[in-house]
């Protein structure tokens, strides 16, 4: 067990463990790193009474005994030594969660606790998992599931506009000024069948129209077939809109990872496809949306349209512009 002291000539925190450790012939205690794994780290002892903190990256502590006192050293399982450096604080880690071919199983964070861990990219705003449910894994802005089914870790829709996922209040700052991301893996199975020929995975309603629309886009006798992220012009019926649509014609019942910026310094809308640039657009006149963030249908001419058909998942928002580099990580 540890106790704690604080010595007078030194304000630092020191720790003192106390047990049965084996002591060496010269009389110094031995302790093992396998006793002191705090944090993804290993306490390992320096001399006077300090200690250092020796990372876990790719290699792990191997399992002999290290002295207390002098020089300290651990070496890794690849052989390599790392040398121990003394640390009186130790910043908390940063996590983050991104799709994969399979998402990530479902954590539920604990109010101001990281989300799901992964090896890199930036941290959402909110996030929709939907292996199973439609929580945030965030914590703040959970989805309601109608008309839905999960299976595979994904949440599958039916194609019908009464078949999505709904957040009870706005998620993203969508108006002038404001600047986010949006990120989504898609699985369409069937070609949009709404007079506005679009399905669309994520949106956010207004009061006429979604202020935003990440979408498979069919086009006037199927012209456009293409990914589109768009934006549009006023929330006004029938208002002119700015895309950003892919270059790559979209195939059906093959998983796609699409992700959709706006820059508001720049009134600049991009679109991702597969963690590649694929359009640009404009979009000089932005919003504000208060209705929810809705997965799997959107908002035109103050109806519900564009349902989509077929399986979406690892649903990511962010309140600012994404680069290409952090896009390319949650790819």
């Amino acid at each position: 067990m540890a106790s704690e002291k604080r010595r007078d000539d030194d304000e630092s925190l020191r720790f003192v463990w106390e047990g049965n450790e084996p002591v060496s012939a010269g009389g110094r205690r031995l302790v093992s790193p396998a006793r002191l794994l705090i944090a993804g780290a290993v306490v390992v002892a320096l001399g006077a009474g300090a200690f250092g903190v020796v990372g876990l990256g790719s290699s792990s502590p191997s399992g002999g005994d290290v002295a207390a006192g002098g020089s300290a050293s651990s070496a890794g399982a690849s052989g390599r030594t790392v040398q121990a450096e003394p640390s009186t604080t130790s910043a908390a880690p940063s996590f983050s969660a991104s799709p994969s071919g399979s998402p990530a199983p479902h954590v539920r964070a604990a109010a101001g606790a990281a989300s799901t861990a992964t090896a890199a990219g930036p941290r959402p705003l909110a996030e929709w998992l939907l292996d199973g449910n439609a929580l945030d894994s965030i914590g703040a802005h959970d989805g309601v599931a109608s008309g839905i089914s999960f299976s595979h870790g994904a949440a599958v829709l039916t194609g019908t506009n009464s078949s999505y996922v709904s957040t009870s209040s706005a998620v993203l700052n969508t108006g002038p000024g404001a600047s986010f991301t949006v990120s989504a893996w898609v699985y369409l199975t069937a070609a949009p069948t709404s007079a506005s020929a679009a399905s669309t995975a994520v949106s956010q309603d207004a009061g006429i129209n979604s202020a935003f629309y990440l979408q498979y886009f069919a086009g006037i006798n199927d012209a456009a077939n293409c990914w589109s992220f768009t934006r549009m012009d006023t929330d006004t019926v029938l208002s002119d809109s700015g895309r950003a649509e892919s270059t790559s014609t979209p195939r059906f019942d093959t998983w796609t990872h699409l992700v959709g910026v706006y820059d508001a310094s720049t009134s600049a809308l991009y679109l991702y496809v597969n963690g590649k640039l694929e359009g640009t657009g404009k979009d000089a006149t932005p919003f504000t949306s208060a209705g929810p963030l809705v997965i799997g249908r959107a908002r035109y001419n103050s109806q519900p349209s564009d349902a989509f058909a077929g399986e979406i998942k690892g649903v990511q928002v962010f309140n600012r512009a994404l680069p290409a580099s952090a896009i390319e990580a949650l790819h």
